[in-house]
């Protein structure tokens, strides 16, 4: 089992999975609303990354991107 980066709650299985590059990908999805993916290569986790902490686009578009006000 995989800890949530955000609450430390155990996530039991990943939501998705796929092949990114040099990259294998995990997908989890934590009952707190974090939403965050483990990166492995070669057998060994290279890095995390969680929306709690805006290392992932939430799809929300921000205030003045595209000049928009």
């Amino acid at each position: 089992m995989v800890k949530c980066p955000n609450c430390r709650a155990e996530v039991s299985k990943s939501v998705k999975d796929w092949k990114y590059g040099v990259f294998h990908v995990n997908m989890y999805k934590c009952d707190c609303g974090n939403q965050f993916r483990e990166y492995f290569h070669k057998g060994k986790l290279r890095f995390i990354l969680s929306a709690h902490d805006g290392s992932l686009a939430t799809g929300k578009k921000l205030r003045g991107e595209r000049g928009e006000k």
